[in-house]
Parts: C-alpha cells; sequence; structure tokens
C-alpha cells in the first residue's frame, strides 16, 4: 500500500512506531508482575538470614539455662 503511493519510509515509521508503543506496554505489563515477586524472594532471603542468626543463638540460651 505505501509502495504504490510511494509513501513506503511513512508508512513503515507508523507500523514502527505501533509496534513500538505495543513492546513497551508489553514490558511495563511484565515489570508490573515481576516487581512484586522479587520483593517477596528479597524477604524471604531476609528471614532465612535472621533464623539462620537468631536460631542458634536461642538454642545456646536453651543450653545455658
Amino acid at each position: 500500500m505505501g509502495e504504490r503511493g510511494g509513501s513506503l519510509a511513512g508508512t513503515l515509521e507508523r507500523a514502527a512506531a505501533a509496534h513500538e508503543g505495543e513492546v513497551a506496554g508489553a514490558l511495563a505489563a511484565l515489570v508490573a508482575l515481576v516487581e512484586p515477586a522479587l520483593i517477596l524472594a528479597m524477604g524471604g532471603v531476609v528471614l532465612i538470614l535472621v533464623a539462620a542468626i537468631l536460631l542458634p543463638l536461642f538454642e545456646l540460651n536453651a543450653l545455658v539455662r
């Protein structure tokens, strides 16, 4: 269509802009889904680290009594 009318470059630019908008929207949706999962994963790592530090301390406290 653009080739016949002599406006192939303009047609391709519009198609590229539309595709770029679709990709940007899909990427934003992906980031919106992944971000909470990463926050939960980091919270789990922190929980494991705290438990690894505190549980031996509690066991030592129980041995002293």
